[in-house]
């Protein structure tokens, strides 16, 4: 079957910080809401997995942030992204 190819952005500040009790920069907070995200779409059901997540098309594959600002992901698309990318 098929996979479904994700790239997740956020648009708050890259140096921000989340409000509350507890805060935590922007970066963190975005990483693991989509790991939760992530794991939510992979959960295997009593009709199979919901969907195979391909994380590798994001900026600079396996080896790249799991979230980008949207400013980190402009520049990669205005300087290193390949072709086929845009």
């Amino acid at each position: 079957g098929s996979d479904l190819d994700l790239v997740f952005l956020y648009g708050g500040e890259p140096g921000g910080y989340t409000s509350g009790e507890r805060c935590i920069d922007n970066e963190t907070f975005f990483a693991r809401l989509g790991q939760r995200v992530i794991h939510i779409l992979n959960t295997a059901t009593a009709g199979g997995v919901l969907y195979e997540v391909d994380m590798r098309l994001r900026p600079s594959g396996n080896s790249g942030m799991l979230v980008s600002s949207l400013e980190a992901y402009e520049k990669y698309q205005r300087e290193d992204a390949w072709t086929w990318e845009h």
